[in-house]
């Protein structure tokens, strides 16, 4: 037997519910975003900051250091691609 008319519309209604909370969350998402560029503009007008060479130079001296492997490759696993998903 078809379903009443009023679900039909209920589901309508969910889903122009929904679209509008998918577009307050990408406006919410682009001012984040946008804040995140002045924020990283900012730090990278500021003297006295590290250049990346230095953060370059420090991320391979850690590396070095078996307990910060350690910490960069459980970093890996955690952060980084399933296993499942991995090629080869």
């Amino acid at each position: 037997a078809p379903a009443p008319a009023g679900i039909g519309q209920e589901v309508l209604a969910r889903q122009r519910a929904l679209e509008e909370r998918l577009r307050q969350l990408d406006d919410q998402k682009n001012l984040a975003m946008k804040k995140v560029a002045e924020l990283r503009r900012a730090a990278s007008l500021k003297p006295g900051t590290a250049s990346s060479g230095d953060a370059t130079t420090g991320l391979v001296a850690s590396l070095h250091d078996p307990a910060s492997l350690r910490k960069a490759i459980l970093l890996n696993e955690i952060l980084g691609k399933p296993v499942a998903l991995r090629q080869g």
